[in-house]
Formats: structure tokens, C-alpha cells, sequence
């Protein structure tokens, strides 16, 4: 799936972390002016987002391969945590 990217952008971050069990938080410090995030699982299991109390459970589901794209007002705490055993390689795009 192609995600658009917001052409008025003037900043943009991006990191990579890998995401098993218990959830982690995916978005750190909130990016001054931040408007869009856009999470892709990359590889590994199926990713689930949410709040801090994030499982396989009750989380929203991203299957390997798949991206959300998040708009973001004001400052967002989104955790992650992967499926099984293995581990979800989470790529991050924070736009400001």
C-alpha cells in the first residue's frame, strides 16, 4: 500500500526499533509541530498498537508488510507489541 506523504512538510524523523513483548512505546518524545506519523511493520509478526497496556489481545493489528498512517494533535504515546515469540522490525515516519 503507497502512503502519501503531506506535501507541506518541513521536518521529518525517522527510526526503526524492534517490538516483541511487553508493549513498547513506538512514538518517543513528542517532535515539535508534529501532525502525521506513519508506522509500518516491516518483517517478523504481527505488530499491535495502542496504549501503554498494549497486548495481542486488544491491540489494533498491523500484519507484516501493512502501514497506518496516524494523524497526531498534540502529543500521542503510541505502544506497540509484537505477536508470539518473535519480534516485529517497526519502522517510524514522524512528520512536522
Amino acid at each position: 500500500m503507497a502512503t502519501v506523504i503531506h506535501p507541506f512538510s518541513s521536518d521529518i524523523k525517522n527510526s526503526q526499533l524492534w517490538v516483541s513483548s511487553p508493549a513498547v512505546a513506538i512514538s518517543g518524545t513528542n517532535m515539535q509541530g508534529r501532525y502525521e506519523m506513519v508506522v509500518a511493520n516491516n518483517a517478523g509478526v504481527t505488530l499491535y498498537l495502542g496504549s501503554a497496556g498494549v497486548t495481542m489481545n486488544n491491540g489494533f493489528p498491523i500484519a507484516v508488510g501493512e502501514d497506518i498512517t496516524i494523524p497526531v494533535a498534540g502529543s500521542l504515546l503510541l505502544y506497540g507489541v509484537g505477536s508470539g515469540t518473535g519480534s516485529a522490525d517497526v519502522r517510524i515516519l514522524e512528520l512536522a
